[in-house]
């Protein structure tokens, strides 16, 4: 019998615990409690399960905790620990409730956070790696590393005085100390970022931005054995020049699994094993108590649509936003009207609900499910022009059809950043070359030039430049609210909770 070392990996969790779809309660193959089965079943003494990151943001359960109880114990946390993880890794979207609140949420982990290229004022945050000495006698070095773009994204409040190193070359640092300090018998990876490029053929899958550093960390950084990816919620496994590659979906919809040879350091098995048929009902029992009270909180009745039956969107959510959902019309409207703007702008996220004709807290973080806040912006005209122009990146022709650009889709869905814009009306001219799509720009009826000015609110995401949106970097702020956009819009409902508004087709996209 070889010695041998398992891995089971978890990544990009997102508060999934439970195994259903909190818009619509319907059953999903997804949640800890479907792959915790999977866990019990291939563990051993010389098996190491460990999160990859993201654990804080996502669900309803997650999201009512961090809203509600942020200094008590997560249900995240709760099932992580009920599960005995060994090690767990920091991911972009843990900073999503601020620094404070992601170090008590670590606190509360009985699993060793290891992130080294994470620092405070100066000072590293976490242990940049551990080792372990197996049963079997072999030692393992395991380090953690997070994309050091998340302040392209954050908050500003929620990254205050934290910076974090560039990923590539703290790595091939670490790793030639840790070959120095420790000379283990094997070296294992957990970054929470993934591949940039295709791992057999070396082409770019995304724009080299260095958000994504997988490919380049397995080129140039000699004596990682094994690296753990995530970030991207893609299914990847393999070997990338010398390093063996793992990455499982997110939301547990998978589980990464590998068995690895410490003697001939080779890779005996690795394989995505999708979520079991069984429920782990001992982890449903860690939290059920947090389960009650979001579901409580998820059927609150807010307000009622006036003109509306229902604005529930379509299963294919690419007519939704080819032809805009009265959905988005609403959400511009409460937006432009909550900050006093003259356009709004919005998106369907990946996975969305809409809302019924009475609205509860369920439909409205079914559709928007992220801790976003608002920004209103001064834009002058040539910006405005250039931000629909990279919202106009989202679709190609094929076959004489508007379809998705196949970059939204693979190697991560990004339909989020297809935005949908009200107070303007505009032509998206599908075959035009890229850069010269927006064919007619206009607003109260009148062509919109690169001089003019207009007051727009968007999401802290979007006006970071998230999503390649650089010309929105350009814009003066105008107004920061601190508040989450969900808080915003229940407040404004709750106000106004006969809801009315004007759904307007002022989106045009023409092959």
């Amino acid at each position: 019998m070889p010695n041998t070392l398992k891995i089971l990996l978890t990544t990009d969790l997102h508060g999934y615990v439970m195994p259903y779809d909190y818009a619509t309660g319907e059953l999903r193959n997804q949640g800890l409690v479907r792959v915790s089965p999977w866990i019990k079943q291939l563990r051993d003494e010389n098996t190491l399960l460990v999160d990859n990151g993201d654990c804080l943001q996502g669900s309803p359960l997650v999201l009512h905790a961090m809203k509600y109880t942020p200094k008590e114990i997560t249900p995240i946390a709760k099932a992580l620990n009920h599960l005995k993880y060994d090690y767990v890794n920091v991911g972009n979207h843990d900073f999503n409730y601020g620094f404070d609140n992601l170090l008590h949420y670590m606190d509360t982990l009985e699993a060793p956070c290891i992130c080294g290229n994470i620092y405070h004022k100066g000072q590293q945050v976490f242990k940049p790696y551990q080792v372990k000495v197996l049963p079997n006698g072999k030692k393992i070095a395991i380090f953690g590393i997070v994309t050091h773009y998340i302040p392209n994204w954050e908050q500003a409040v929620n990254i205050v005085d934290v910076t974090f190193a560039e990923t590539l070359e703290y790595t091939k640092n670490l790793i030639k100390e840790i070959k120095e300090k420790e000379h283990p018998d094997c070296i294992i990876g957990v970054y929470h970022g993934g591949l940039e490029r295709d791992m057999h053929t070396g082409e770019p899958t995304e724009e080299i931005t260095g958000e994504n550093q997988g490919y380049e960390i397995c080129r140039q950084v000699e004596g990682i054995d094994i690296l753990l990816l995530g970030h991207q919620h893609r299914s990847q496994v393999g070997k990338c020049f010398n390093t063996y590659i793992l990455q499982p979906l997110q939301n547990a919809r998978e589980l990464g699994y590998m068995e690895y040879d410490l003697d001939t350091k080779e890779v005996i098995n690795a394989q995505l094993l999708t979520s079991h048929d069984e429920i782990d009902q001992d982890l449903v029992e860690v939290v059920r108590e947090d389960e009650e009270k979001t579901q409580k909180w998820l059927d609150q009745v807010i307000g009622t649509f006036v003109d509306y039956d229902d604005l529930l969107l379509p299963k294919d959510l690419f007519q939704a936003r080819l032809h805009k959902h009265p959905c988005v019309s609403f959400l511009n409207a409460a937006v432009q009207t909550m900050i006093g703007a003259q356009i709004g702008s919005n998106f369907i996220a990946n996975e969305c609900s809409g809302f019924q004709k009475r609205l509860t807290m369920r439909h409205l973080v079914g559709t928007y499910p992220y801790p976003n806040t608002l920004v209103k912006v001064e834009i002058n005209g040539k910006d405005l022009k250039a931000y629909l122009e990279q919202c106009a990146n989202y679709f190609v022709v094929e076959n004489g059809e508007v379809v998705v650009n196949p970059t939204y889709v693979t190697p991560k869905p990004e339909h989020y950043n297809y935005d949908m814009l009200d107070g303007i009306e505009y032509t998206i001219k599908v075959s035009n070359p890229v850069g010269e799509r927006i064919v007619e720009l206009s607003y109260q009826g009148k062509d919109v030039k690169d001089e003019d000015t207009f007051t727009l609110v968007l999401n802290n995401y979007r006006a970071a430049g998230g999503g390649n949106f650089s010309m929105l970097r350009n814009c003066k702020v105008l107004e920061d609210q601190q508040k989450d956009v969900v808080d915003c819009l229940m407040e404004y409902i709750m106000s106004n909770p006969e809801i009315r508004f004007e759904h307007k087709d002022n989106i045009k996209v023409i092959v």
